[in-house]
């Protein structure tokens, strides 16, 4: 029995350090809602719920979505704040791009605004995981299910930890369907009370963290996340830009077919995951597994793969692609040009 296999959730090593990183954040995470509009902070948080798969946290940010007046899908000038939000989630706060898709925010708008998108990003992380790691044991554990790394007794004592909280939100989200819509004030209210209740569990967690921290790193251990996690640790300078090429092909009109498929990897970068033989792209010097950088000028970095298709499909005559060749793995949808 399979159990919400394709969820992030906590280990207890990634689960104390996130708890860290999280307390550091908290005075923030209070400000927010003083220095983000409501379409700001929605923008991060449905793109970080949507990239962990939360039920918790996608039932909350619907309700909390209509209650804030905004759309689902950010618009042109909430974009930055999405696209962060997006990258935060496939990374756990640690890919390439997302330092500088927050460097962009800060110096769009003010370093405090920054400062306020990674804690809202943070504290949607956490609401995220506590949500996949309570159901996993619920619907898992509780039922003799058994999964990859699992540790039944660090998932007890986190399900004893948290089962009053998870059963609270639980009941304030249901409380959410019965509010009005459009009301960004009470979006405030509502976030302040997150806040406050996330600080209560938070700061015991975080501070169990900071005293095992030194143990782990003194007896050698690292954070062992679940596979769907990624390592804390980043990659060498050396290893995070790889060289890049420049090509030009042919396209003799938008409709014409180039014969490739991109994919991004868990850093968002647009890949190419299928090259069709006989097509315009397999006799370039494209190779799959490449990340594609730019299309005619127009950067793809950190937009989802249809987006980065489409780019493609409306360049005509002769098209610059900028690549790179890498190695790694493709994450995210794919899309066909």
């Amino acid at each position: 029995m399979a159990v919400d296999a394709q969820k992030k959730l906590w280990t207890l090593q990634s689960s104390l350090i996130d708890h860290v990183r999280i307390m550091a954040r908290l005075p923030m995470i209070f400000a927010a809602p003083a220095l983000l509009s409501a379409s700001e902070m929605k923008s991060i948080q449905n793109a970080i719920s949507e990239v962990n798969n939360s039920n918790l946290g996608i039932v909350w940010n619907k309700q909390m979505t209509r209650i804030s007046g905004i759309e689902s899908n950010p618009s042109n000038n909430l974009q930055a704040f999405g696209t962060y939000g997006r990258h935060f989630g496939l990374t756990d706060g640690t890919g390439l791009f997302v330092e500088d898709l927050l460097s962009t925010i800060s110096l769009d708008k003010s370093t405090m605004v920054a400062k306020a998108a990674e804690a809202v990003a943070f504290q949607q992380m956490w609401m995220d995981l506590m949500g996949n790691t309570m159901l996993a044991f619920l619907r898992g554990t509780l039922r003799g299910a058994k999964r990859e790394e699992q540790s039944t007794r660090f998932e007890v004592i986190f399900a004893i930890y948290y089962f009053f909280l998870y059963i609270l939100l639980a009941m304030i989200t249901s409380i959410l369907g019965k509010l009005p819509s459009n009301k960004p004030v009470i979006y405030v209210c509502v976030n302040i009370i997150l806040a406050t209740l996330g600080t209560i569990f938070v700061i015991p967690f975080g501070i169990a963290g900071l005293i095992m921290l030194p143990i782990y790193i003194f007896s050698g251990k690292e954070a062992a996340p679940l596979p769907s996690r990624q390592d804390y640790v980043k990659l060498p300078d050396d290893e995070m830009i790889p060289s890049t090429y420049t090509i030009d092909i042919v396209k003799p009109k938008q409709e014409t077919k180039v014969g490739m498929r991109f994919g991004s990897n868990i850093s968002g970068q647009t890949m190419i995951t299928h090259i069709k033989p006989n097509s315009i792209a397999s006799f370039s010097d494209l190779s799959i597994g490449d990340n594609v950088l730019s299309v005619n000028g127009k950067s793809l970095i950190n937009i989802p793969p249809k987006n980065a298709a489409q780019i493609l499909k409306n360049a005509s005559g002769v098209v610059t692609i900028v690549a790179a060749h890498t190695d790694d793995l493709v994450f995210d949808e794919e899309a066909t040009v």
